[in-house]
């Protein structure tokens, strides 16, 4: 009892000054994670090989992020995506309803790089003035950002998938592998969210009504800048840095190889190809050095906080927090709590960040439903596909604020209109699993 104490009270204070963005999750991780370790009575030898352990299983999943975060990045600069973006604004054309659906095909290509804020920045960037040009709501456009982003945002390089490799220590090329028929499902269901909600604006701009919600002025919103193609396109670089997006994709989609070695392989000729000179090359790394490092450097840090919570075996923090908690639950609900964890994903993601929920929840539940015979891979799949839609909503979530002050929306706004159906969005997207069988009802 002592020890699961000792835990409830690491996750509560974890998540409470995550919540109030208090200090850097990697400083949180392995601070508390410490003190934790001295409360349980671990001794210094104990915890060096406990975290040894920990960030030895996070380890790969850092390697990942560092090198696939920056290849994105240059391809992305290189304009890859742009002209797709382009294309298919232009397919919308002068129809409502394709508007509002290309939107959504546009926020999911964008977000191909896992990153939030370039997608934001592309997106609304593209289609803000064509929504203003038609009288569509802003509203509309963020909703469809947010199901876009959602569904993307499964892939192995972003970060929900990861932070349950890195919690769970599972291969998160092999997890990814078990999501794709889930996401092929989410884009069916991001395309029928764009018919209805561009019926419905079609309908309401034949009538005559006016936007009911109370505009904002709009910041400047842009695709370009540092993500946008200067000059004339060198062919012969954009077809190799084509090459590369697409060779990477299909290496991580039907091999077994190690998405870490793939994208250290892409990021090197990325980098040579685009860059073909040691300033430039600096620059590069520089620029996008910090947003690498934060996602990587947070999951080496969880490390720690794995070693010391699931350190010791059958005698560990971990292992006494299920038990307190499997003394509490139904027994009637324990086979069916990934399922539950899922509904609720979304729910609880609104309120909290995706480093506690994922680094302090997940683990705890996880550990729980192995008594009820779910696997920590199961747990994790319906954790990650039930709060990933809910992202862009989230009040707790920076780029919320970037894409609600780009569209000229207030917040109360955006979550009046895009809670109900992105939340529905989201328990399909949960249920489509146990549908295509990759988790048990």
């Amino acid at each position: 009892m002592y020890l699961a104490l000792i835990g409830y009270a690491l996750i509560a204070c974890l998540m409470f000054f995550l919540i109030k963005g208090k200090a850097t999750p990697i400083s949180l991780f392995i601070f508390l994670s410490i003190i934790a370790g001295f409360c349980a009575g671990y001794t210094p030898m104990q915890m060096n090989d406990y975290i040894m352990k920990g960030v030895m299983q996070t380890a790969p999943n850092a390697v990942l992020f560092t090198f696939s975060i920056i290849f994105f990045s240059i391809v992305t600069d290189a304009g890859v995506f742009q002209p797709l973006v382009n294309w298919m604004t232009k397919i919308a054309g002068n129809s409502v309803v394709a508007i509002v659906v290309v939107t959504g095909c546009i926020a999911t290509i964008a977000h191909l790089d896992g990153s939030s804020v370039p997608t934001v920045l592309i997106t609304i960037g593209a289609m803000l003035p064509i929504y203003k040009q038609f009288g569509i709501r802003p509203v509309v456009l963020l909703c469809m950002l947010a199901a876009g982003m959602g569904v993307t945002n499964f892939t192995p390089w972003a970060g929900p998938l990861a932070r349950v490799a890195a919690v769970s220590g599972l291969d998160v090329n092999a997890l990814y592998h078990r999501l794709i028929p889930t996401q092929v499902i989410g884009l069916v269901c991001m395309i029928v969210l764009g018919l209805y909600l561009g019926l419905k604006e079609k309908r309401r701009i034949a009538r005559g009504l006016p936007i009911p919600e109370a505009e904002l002025e709009p910041e400047k919103a842009t695709g370009k800048g540092h993500h946008a193609v200067e000059g004339k396109q060198n062919r012969v670089l954009f077809a190799i840095n084509v090459t590369l997006v697409v060779g990477a994709t299909l290496l991580l989609l039907i091999t077994h190889i190690q998405a870490y070695i793939i994208f250290m392989c892409a990021f090197s000729a990325a980098m040579i190809f685009n860059y073909p000179n040691l300033k430039a090359q600096e620059g590069v790394m520089k620029k996008y050095a910090y947003s690498a490092y934060m996602i990587s450097g947070t999951v080496m840090a969880a490390g720690v906080f794995v070693g010391i919570l699931s350190g010791g075996g059958d005698a560990s923090i971990l292992t006494e927090m299920a038990d307190v908690v499997l003394h509490v639950m139904p027994d009637s609900l324990g086979s069916h709590l990934h399922i539950i964890m899922g509904l609720l994903g979304g729910l609880i993601g609104f309120v909290i960040g995706p480093d506690a929920f994922f680094y302090g929840i997940y683990p705890l539940v996880a550990k729980v439903g192995t008594n009820y015979g779910l696997s920590w891979e199961e747990m994790g799949l319906t954790m990650v596909v039930g709060k990933n839609i809910t992202m862009m909503l989230s009040p707790v979530f920076a780029t919320t604020y970037l894409a609600i002050g780009l569209a000229g929306v207030e917040l109360k706004d955006h979550i009046r209109f895009s809670f109900l159906p992105v939340v529905v969005f989201s328990f399909v997207m949960v249920f489509s699993l146990v549908l295509t069988n990759t988790v048990p009802l």
